[in-house]
């Protein structure tokens, strides 16, 4: 079990789990922090509480210890991630289970926080996005292992849309078995493209000048 606590800004923590089965848990508080994690083994737990704004998680690279834009994550590995602020920001690549609160509802300016999901495998993602102009990027692939998604955003101007070679299109990507959204508040959007066969997608709109898709 590793715990790391950090107060202030503008900090960085690494760690990398190599084994099966380990536990780890980062605590940051302030502004421009970076928590980088990547999961090697399997059936292990993160977890991650950043307070405060411009926070990123991301990952690290086990076989030299660099940084890496986005965690990695194994078969039965988990990520439980929090985010309290405005700009905050988390990039994931997993075949495990994904459980995000971003919340910036109590912020004065809402700058809008961003979930970048790439899902390769069958396990339970959970994202959930609480204030005004909040960004998902969802790219799942997982045809042959198919995901359950749950997705829910409160607030205005929310977007989910699909992460490409490093830009934003306009079609989130899905390819599990049950895609749940819940979009409540003004001026949110959702344009979808379900590739497998048998899904389910129950979306949910609750508000005014909402716009959504589903292919």
């Amino acid at each position: 079990y590793i715990e790391v606590k950090q107060t202030g800004d503008e900090n960085i923590a690494e760690q990398t789990v190599l084994g099966n089965s380990n536990q780890a848990k980062f605590t940051q508080a302030g502004n421009n922090n970076e928590a980088r994690t990547s999961q090697v083994g399997n059936a292990g737990n993160v977890q991650i509480l950043q307070q405060g704004n411009a926070n990123i998680v991301g990952g690290v690279d086990a076989s030299n210890n660099t940084a890496l834009a986005t965690a990695v994550f194994n078969n039965g590995a988990s990520l439980d991630a929090k985010q309290y602020g405005d700009n905050n920001k988390l990039f994931v690549n997993t075949a495990g289970n994904l459980n995000v609160t971003q919340d910036n509802s109590l912020s004065g300016t809402q700058t809008g926080n961003t979930i970048q999901d790439t899902q390769t495998s069958t396990e339970t993602i959970n994202l959930d996005q609480k204030g005004d102009n909040n960004l998902i990027w969802l790219k799942n692939t997982s045809a042959a292992n198919a995901a359950d998604f749950d997705i829910d955003q409160e607030g205005d101007g929310n977007k989910v849309a699909k992460f490409v070679n490093g830009t934003v299109s306009e079609t989130a990507l899905f390819n599990g078995a049950f895609l749940d959204i819940d979009q409540t508040g003004d001026n949110n959007s959702l344009n979808l493209d379900s590739q497998s066969s048998g899904a389910i997608v129950d979306v949910m709109q609750s508000g005014s000048n909402n716009w959504a898709s589903v292919i």
